[in-house]
């Protein structure tokens, strides 16, 4: 993907994904990643405490960032690029 986008640096990739072996991939390619918790199969316990639970394993796992949705995403890339 990196080649057919023309994107030189690894180092400007973000994996994002709902699973820690997901995180795990970001991390090994050297991308920057980010969990997300909504729709993540990684705990079974309500909403509100499956999102605190899934964000904590995602930040444990490495991930620089947790977001609830991809909804979130836009305002966390202009954040990253100093444009938010």
């Amino acid at each position: 993907a990196m080649r057919l986008l023309e994107v030189a640096s690894v180092g400007a990739v973000m994996k994002v994904g709902d699973t820690v072996s997901d995180v795990k991939e970001g991390l090994a390619a050297g991308a920057f990643t980010v969990g997300i918790t909504d729709g993540s199969s990684v705990m079974g316990l309500s909403r509100a405490r499956h999102r605190e639970r899934t964000a904590q394993v995602f930040r444990d796992a490495g991930a620089h960032a947790v977001i609830r949705d991809l909804t979130e995403l836009p305002a966390l890339v202009r954040q990253l690029s100093g444009r938010g």
